[in-house]
C-alpha cells in the first residue's frame, strides 16, 4: 500500500451505520481517478440514495473497504455527485411518465426528457475529463495525501512520463531508500455499489 503519513479514515460499513433505506451516508461523485492508485469522492448524506447533502471529499486509496483520506473539499467531485445523482432520478422519474399516461406531457415528451436525462447520466458518468485526473491533478493529490516517492513514480508512469523500465529503476532506488520514500499500492477494482459504504 502507499504509505500515508495523514490518519485515513475506514468507510466500512458508513452506509448502514446510523442509516436506514430512507436517510443515511454515501460516497458519491467518483472523480480524478487514476487506475490502480487513487480517486476521489465526497462523502453525502442521501436521501433514498440520492445525494443530499455533502460531507467532505476524500481520497479513496482502498476502494474494497474503502479508505479514504480528508482532502480539501472537491468541487468537482460535489457537482458530478449532485449531476449523476439527479440525472438518474429524472430518467427514471421521466421514465415511469412515459407508461403513466401523465397529462402534462405527451409521451413523446417524457420520452424525450427520459433520454436526455439518460444521455447526461452517462457522460457525466463515463466521459474520461469528468471520470480521470490529469496528471497535474494526481500530483497534487499524491502531495496533499503525503503518499511518498513512489506514489509519485507510478503517477509518472501511469501517465507516460517514465517507461515500466526507468519506473522499476526508481522503484528499487526509492526501496533502498528505506520506508521513508513510502511504498506502491497494489489497486483493485472499485466496488460502486457494495454492502458498506455507497459511491457513485
Amino acid at each position: 500500500m502507499i504509505r500515508r503519513k495523514r490518519r485515513c479514515r475506514s468507510f466500512q460499513g458508513v452506509a448502514r451505520k446510523g442509516s436506514t433505506m430512507t436517510f443515511g451516508f454515501g460516497l458519491y461523485g467518483k472523480t480524478d481517478e487514476v487506475p490502480g492508485l487513487f480517486h476521489v469522492a465526497t462523502k453525502f448524506e442521501h436521501m433514498f440514495f440520492v445525494p443530499i447533502l455533502p460531507q467532505g471529499s476524500y481520497l479513496i486509496l482502498n476502494p474494497v473497504e474503502p479508505t479514504g483520506i480528508p482532502i480539501p473539499c472537491s468541487l468537482k467531485s460535489v457537482l458530478l455527485g449532485y449531476g449523476r445523482g439527479w440525472t438518474l432520478v429524472t430518467a427514471v422519474g421521466t421514465g415511469i411518465l412515459v407508461f403513466s399516461g401523465d397529462a402534462r406531457m405527451t409521451a413523446l415528451e417524457n420520452a424525450w426528457a427520459c433520454a436526455v436525462a439518460v444521455t447526461w447520466f452517462l457522460t457525466l458518468q463515463f466521459k474520461p475529463r469528468f471520470r480521470y485526473s490529469s496528471y497535474k491533478r494526481a500530483c497534487e493529490l499524491a502531495k496533499v495525501a503525503d503518499l511518498g516517492e513512489k506514489a509519485r513514480i507510478l503517477i509518472d508512469l501511469q501517465f507516460g512520463k517514465v517507461s515500466r523500465e526507468e519506473a522499476k529503476k526508481k522503484l528499487l532506488r526509492a526501496e533502498f531508500r528505506g520506508p521513508r520514500s513510502g511504498t506502491p499500492h497494489r489497486g483493485v477494482q472499485v466496488r460502486d455499489r457494495g454492502s458498506g459504504a455507497r459511491e457513485g
